[in-house]
């Protein structure tokens, strides 16, 4: 059985965020991040300036020079947020959750950002709030989400939103959340309901990435092997089978 690559996205997407964690300014040797030089506000200027550059390579080029200076280019981030171009604001939201652990800084803004008039700004506001709570729940000391409440509040609004590539990255992201997310169980259960096949699916990948209360998730991504779409029933069994209980595995058996 052959598993697209999108179904589990959000699951790589995770083991990326910790690979990003590891690779923070926050794990340097002290030594080598005092060796360092400064930057000036004027360079990080200069740099969030070419975040509204259309090509794709400089964007990536600029984000890993901002990931370079670290947590003083957040508060530069956080304002280009409102920034009146909105590809520059677009790729803030892209190049904060990069940054590291820092970036919680920026979660009121970006959740303003899930409003946004410009769909390509909630959708990338979206996807960064999963990837910042996320990377801020495998901290070393298990620190819990700070804005986390308020962060599921907000994502599972947007669930509504009129553009379909803003509801699955809110789906996605509330997924990355995991088990902070539970109260957005019902919500994605609604979801399975949606007429977009991606739509579904990316529900149900939340559902198994957040994966409590277990019955209620088990029972659910049990229905959804009866979707009709085969995306769907790929990623209900995909998660069924990474759950592992007896009751998860038994239904994944009595459905092939």
């Amino acid at each position: 059985m052959k598993i697209r690559f999108y179904l589990i996205l959000p699951v790589l997407w995770l083991v990326q965020i910790c690979l990003v964690f590891v690779g923070s300014s926050g794990c340097h040797d002290p030594e080598t991040a005092n060796s360092i030089p400064p930057t000036s506000a004027k360079q990080i200027r200069k740099l969030i300036k070419r975040l509204s550059s259309s090509q794709s390579k400089e964007i990536q080029n600029t984000i890993q020079d901002l990931r370079e200076i670290g947590d003083p280019v957040i508060p530069a981030l956080i304002q280009a947020l409102s920034n009146d171009n909105v590809r520059l604001r677009a790729h803030a939201a892209k190049a904060l959750p990069v940054i590291g652990i820092g970036a919680h800084e920026a979660v009121p803004a970006l959740i303003q950002a899930l409003g946004d008039s410009h769909a390509e700004v909630r959708q990338q506001a979206a996807f960064s709030l999963g990837l910042i709570g996320a990377l801020t729940t495998v901290q070393q000391s298990g620190a819990v989400y700070p804005s986390a409440e308020e962060t599921v509040v907000a994502l599972i609004a947007t669930l509504q939103d009129e553009d379909l590539n803003v509801r699955s990255n809110a789906a996605s992201a509330l997924g990355m959340l995991g088990e902070v997310a539970e109260s957005a169980v019902p919500a994605l259960i609604q979801v399975l309901n949606a007429p977009e096949a991606r739509f579904r699916a990316d529900a149900v990948a939340a559902l198994g990435l957040i994966g409590t209360p277990v019955k209620l998730v088990i029972s659910t991504l049990t229905q959804a092997l009866d979707d009709k779409n085969q995306d769907v029933r790929q990623c209900a069994r995909f998660h069924l089978e990474r759950i592992g209980t007896f009751d998860a595995l038994q239904a994944v058996k009595e459905s092939q």
